[in-house]
Formats: C-alpha cells, sequence, structure tokens
C-alpha cells in the first residue's frame, strides 16, 4: 500500500490553487452560484462528503473523505467520476441514471481502510447518493456522504444515514428555490422589469422560511434551541391552531379524518416557549394525520390537570409534581414494538430515504425537555398512538402583555450592537435606521465596554450570544448590568453551542430574539423594548 506524504496542502488550498479552466467546468469565477453553495457546504462539514458535477461529473471532496481513498488523493481532486474508479464504472453508471432520476441511493462495498489496515484490514462502506439541484431545479450534481461500518450496521448508524439523505433532499431543494429566484431577480433588474420582482421576493422568502423550520427542527431536538418562555394558556395555544390542523386535514383530502377537542376548563398555566410549543402540537399532529392510512380515521387533542404523587411519578418515570396534560390520540396503523423506544431518538425515522428528514417527533421531544416537561408515548401496532406531553404546572400568575409595532417611531434611541459577523451587523444596522434608531457597531466586547464607559447615552444593547461563549456568560450579564443598571440587553441567538439557557436571564432588562431574524420580528421586540424602557425610565 503506497503511504501519503506526511505534509500535504489542505483541500481548501488545493481547491484554490487547482487548474480548473483545463475541465469541463471552467474557471471558478464563472461556476454557477449552486456549485459554489454546495462545495462550501462540503468543505464546513465534518462528514465525509464527495460531489461529482457537471456533463462529466467532476470530482470533489473534503477532508474527512481523505482517509477512505488513499493514494488516490490528492489527484482524485477535478477528475471525472468514470476515470476515478474505472473497476467500478458499471455501478457508477447504475447510481447516475437513479440519481439523475431525482432518487436517493445507497451503495455498500468493502474497502482496506489508508490508517487502519493493521488492526482492521477491511471495512464495510456505504456511501449513500442525493441529487443535487442548480438554480433552476435541474439536476446537476450528485452528492455522496461516507458511513464507514466495521462488523454490522448499529441501528443509530441506519438512522443517521436516513437523517441526511431526508437533510440533503430538502436542502437542495429550498437552496435551489433560494438561489434559483435570486438570479431571476437579478437578470429581470437588468432588464428593467421590474413588476415581477414581488413573486421572485416571495419564493425566496418561502424557501427560506421553510429552510428555518428544518434548522429549528435540528437545533430543537438537540436541545441546543434557545428558547424564549412565556406564561401560557395551553387551551389558548390549541384553540389559536385549530384552523392550522384543518389545514393539515385538507391536505390529507385522500381520507376523512376527524378531528375533536376534550379540553379541561380551569386548566393551569404552564412556562414554555409558546412558538415551540406550536411547532410540537403541528408535528405530532401531522405524524397522527400520517399514521392514519384507512379512508377514514379519528384524532382526539386533550389537555387536563394532573397532580402526580410518587406511586404514580414512579410508574411513569417523571418527577412527582402538578403537570398540564395535552395528548393527541390517533387510530392510525400505530408503532411496532421494536421501534417503540426508538421513535424520539433524534438520528431515527421509518421512512424512505431522502423523504423529508423525519425530525417532528424528536423536536417535540427535545422541547418539553428543555420546558423541563416530559413526553410519553403508548402505541399499539395496527391500533394507534397515543403522545402525551406533561409540561409542569406555573404557580405564579403572570400578565403578559403583547407590543406592536408603531410605524411613528422617533430618533430618540440609541443601540450598542455587538458581533464578530460582518453581515449580522449590517443588517441590525440598516433595521434599526430604517425603525428610527441609532446604530453604533463593534466587534468584540471590550470595544463595546470601552464605548459603554465613554458614553452613557446607549438605551440598549444588541449582542451576538457567539460572543458571550467566549467568556462566562452570567459574569457578563451581571457586569453589565451592575455598571450599567439603566441599560436593556437584547440578544441575538441562533445555536448555543455550550448550552447556555438564556431564558434563565430572560426578564424586563433582557430580552431574546432567534434567529433567522425578520425585519416584521426586530420591530416588535424593539417596540417592547421601548415601552418597557418608557415605563421604567420616563422623560
Amino acid at each position: 500500500m503506497n503511504v501519503l506524504p506526511s505534509k500535504l496542502p489542505s483541500i481548501q488550498k488545493l481547491m484554490n490553487t487547482f487548474e480548473w479552466k483545463h475541465t469541463t467546468l471552467g474557471e471558478q469565477k464563472n461556476w454557477p452560484s449552486t456549485l459554489h453553495t454546495t462545495i462550501s457546504l462540503l468543505m464546513n462539514s465534518s462528514l465525509p462528503m464527495i460531489l461529482f458535477w457537471g456533463e462529466k461529473y467532476i470530482t470533489f471532496y473534503n477532508e474527512a473523505y481523505i482517509p477512505f481513498i488513499d493514494f488516490k488523493h490528492p489527484a482524485l481532486l477535478g477528475r471525472p467520476l468514470l476515470e476515478v474508479w474505472p473497476e467500478q464504472n458499471k455501478n457508477f453508471n447504475k447510481i447516475i441514471k437513479l440519481v439523475y432520476q431525482g432518487e436517493s441511493f445507497s451503495y455498500t462495498f468493502q474497502q482496506q481502510h489508508a490508517k487502519n489496515s493493521s488492526s482492521h484490514p477491511l471495512q464495510k462502506i456505504t456511501i449513500t447518493f442525493n441529487p443535487v439541484h442548480n438554480e433552476y431545479n435541474k439536476i446537476s450534481g450528485i452528492l455522496g456522504i461516507i458511513t464507514n461500518i466495521t462488523d454490522h450496521k448499529k441501528p443509530e448508524t441506519e438512522s443517521i444515514e436516513h437523517l441526511i439523505g431526508g437533510i440533503a433532499h430538502d436542502f437542495n431543494t429550498l437552496l435551489g428555490g433560494i438561489i434559483g429566484n435570486l438570479e431571476l431577480m437579478e437578470l429581470r433588474i437588468q432588464q428593467k422589469k421590474l413588476e415581477k420582482l414581488p413573486t421572485y421576493i416571495n419564493a425566496a422568502q418561502q424557501a427560506a422560511s421553510q429552510a428555518s423550520v428544518i434548522t429549528n427542527q435540528l437545533l430543537s431536538f438537540s436541545r441546543r434551541q434557545t428558547l424564549i418562555p412565556h406564561v401560557t394558556n395551553p387551551n389558548h395555544i390549541i384553540q389559536i391552531l385549530t384552523d392550522v390542523f384543518q389545514n393539515i386535514l385538507h391536505k390529507n383530502s385522500d381520507k376523512t379524518i376527524f378531528l375533536d377537542f376534550s379540553l379541561s376548563q380551569d386548566i393551569w398555566p404552564v412556562f414554555c416557549d409558546p412558538e415551540q410549543f406550536k411547532t410540537a402540537l403541528i408535528n405530532i399532529f401531522t405524524n397522527a394525520c400520517e399514521a392514519i392510512q384507512s379512508l377514514t380515521g379519528r384524532i382526539n387533542i386533550s389537555s387536563k390537570n394532573l397532580s402526580i404523587d410518587h406511586t404514580l411519578a414512579n410508574q411513569l418515570s417523571i418527577k412527582p409534581d402538578d403537570y398540564v396534560k395535552i395528548s393527541i390520540k390517533d387510530n392510525g396503523k400505530g408503532i411496532k414494538p421494536e421501534y417503540i423506544d426508538r421513535v424520539t431518538d433524534p438520528f431515527f425515522t421509518t421512512k424512505p430515504l431522502g423523504k423529508r428528514a423525519g425530525l417532528g417527533l424528536s423536536m417535540a421531544y427535545g422541547f418539553t425537555r428543555q420546558s423541563r416537561g416530559y413526553l410519553k408515548l403508548h402505541s399499539r401496532y395496527m391500533e394507534g398512538t397515543i403522545i402525551d406531553l406533561y409540561l409542569p404546572r406555573y404557580r405564579r400568575p403572570l400578565v403578559v402583555e403583547n407590543f406592536f409595532t408603531n410605524d411613528t417611531r422617533q430618533l430618540c434611541y440609541k443601540t450598542l450592537i455587538i458581533s464578530q459577523d460582518y453581515h449580522l451587523r449590517t443588517l441590525l444596522g440598516e433595521a434599526f435606521e430604517d425603525l428610527g434608531y441609532t446604530a453604533t457597531m463593534v466587534k468584540t466586547y471590550p470595544e463595546a465596554t470601552t464605548l459603554l464607559n465613554n458614553s452613557s447615552n446607549f438605551d440598549f444593547i444588541t449582542i451576538d450570544t457567539r460572543i458571550l461563549q467566549q467568556f462566562n456568560n452570567q459574569n457578563i450579564i451581571s457586569t453589565l448590568h451592575n455598571n450599567y443598571p439603566d441599560l436593556l440587553i437584547l440578544f441575538i441567538t441562533g445555536y448555543e453551542k455550550n448550552f447556555v439557557n438564556l431564558s434563565d436571564f430572560t426578564d424586563e432588562k433582557n430580552f431574546i430574539i432567534r434567529q433567522p431574524i425578520t425585519y416584521s420580528l426586530l420591530a416588535d421586540q424593539i417596540e417592547t423594548i421601548k415601552k418597557i424602557r418608557e415605563k421604567n425610565f420616563p422623560y
């Protein structure tokens, strides 16, 4: 076996120095935006990935893929697929045919691993291939994701394949919608056909919103989603979702599903993120509809107060306390006994490969655990399923005001924006200016403290929570409030690497917005801050 040189340039450096003009793709500056985006995702992934693009299926791969190709690196980069492993051309032609029909395909073979040849001479390797759509929603490439298996396929590994296939399928479709519409907007602007822009803007926004839903589901089941809790009436949440439930039923018009409610009066309040609560209920309800495969079916949604003593707590494996129990019951096909213990696993789905990511129930599980509650599932195969959410009772009554945007704002407030991300700083700065506020932008926390020490004119500060990960989060928040008692804080958060529960700091001086940020969401939150500011510190 050939031995790799001890020091090879990184794959990214090889990419930048490669003579692409000698390939069928031409120079990098002329590549389509979809190819640039897909390569960026591939290069930044820790999963072993390989991409074949264009008529000749030119090869790209990332650092994680290198151990699986041994002596073929770096010569493999930029070569046509059918020249890479000529002995596998028959299989590759089959893969190309299936993937270009829009299907995902998994291929398993045995290969000697470059780094473990002595202890593990052969490894079973599975590559899952997915189609990659261009900006015109046509298939232009094939993305392969490697799963390394030594002895047998573990259940978690099988689930990861389903998850990756579903996510790759969904995101490629959504990226096609976003990039394609943006390029059409650019073209129409050049053609001065501005009347068509709203159509493209709306389509791109819808695709971006769908991508945001998937991202939030991933964060939720990993418990990295920052919750923004409020005192919530569970019955009210269920009632305002009635139209959403009916729309889901309408999408399942090939069967008749009856929906009824059994909501207890005088239901206790709970303390949770209402938007995530809604999403959890929608996901469970959608699964219930899909589980009903006969021509008719029934779904019941119920709520009740439940005081759980030690005896019942031991039976349910939950903590003794007062709970609100939300139940969604269907008479669908149920779940096979061997799957019962795995359905809330974030990497488990029974859906076919490439058919969505199967994140709904995992997201609901993550939400309830972050809300200090529990999700319990009871199912009999071919009879139906009941999913129970146990959310702890909130004992202190609290009046929650709803604030709305006010178009008549004045230039009377100043904010300090702290973020290392240039694009986020720019977006926030322009949005604040449009809303009638003055924004000062800095990259680091030390820069911010210097400005705060030299000026007391800031009414609130806006912090990208990635800044907090470099310091002790509680110390920063405490220090800011101790040194600047009149200062309000707005956190911009997307993913909490160290799982900082920012909801613990939510009060009348701390506010949270989750990414992706929309203009209307930011406007509503700023109006809330304005009202709190005027209430506590009137001029």
